[in-house]
């Protein structure tokens, strides 16, 4: 019997991409609906979250000191589990900095919101409101910021210098369908 890869994604790494997934749409669902008054359950979902992506995270951090010296392989295609391609395994993969800040400012405004109920001074809630919309914006920030460096490779300073190189997959998959459709697209 072989051994599994200790870099390759392993069982433990393909659920928590689809938890954390999963994680931040019944968040944003929650929140959204808190937000706007709809009768949303008051259970332990946010803790149950905020643990998830707080894990997420520290797992992330632990790997990206690896990472970004170049000492976690990755496949130049895609993984044999992924159903979406080699460019958009390579967009998942690039912004592993901005996954770390996003999971970790989600959290912290999850806990200043949070704190919002257990303090009884107005002052004090707006403080703490405004402290976890920051962390909201922190978050959205980071998220673009992802986006873009996975669909384009820009901003070069939060990509692992060994991925700097790579072209994002917006490029890949024109290329792609300039060679489909017969336009002459750059060959690989």
């Amino acid at each position: 019997m072989s051994s599994p890869r200790r870099d390759g994604p392993g069982w433990l790494r393909i659920t928590g991409l689809y938890v954390l997934l999963g994680a931040i749409v019944a968040m944003v669902i929650l929140g959204v609906g808190r937000r706007l008054g709809l009768p949303v359950p008051d259970t332990g979902y946010y803790t149950l979250i905020a643990v998830i992506l707080t894990s997420m995270a520290i797992m992330a951090t632990g790997v990206l000191p690896r990472h970004w010296r170049g000492e976690v392989r990755h496949a130049p295609g895609r993984p044999p589990w992924w159903l979406w391609g080699g460019p958009a395994w390579r967009a998942l993969t690039r912004p592993l900095l901005c996954g770390i800040v996003g999971c970790l400012s989600i959290v912290l405004g999850m806990a200043a919101f949070g704190s919002t109920s257990v303090v009884d001074s107005p002052g004090t809630d707006a403080v703490l409101e405004a402290v976890g919309l920051g962390f909201f914006a922190i978050f959205v920030l980071a998220a673009l910021v992802g986006v873009s460096v996975g669909l384009f490779n820009r901003p070069k300073a939060l990509v692992a210098p060994h991925r700097r190189d790579e072209r994002g997959a917006l490029p890949e998959w024109s290329e792609q369908l300039a060679r489909y459709f017969g336009l002459g697209g750059r060959t690989p």
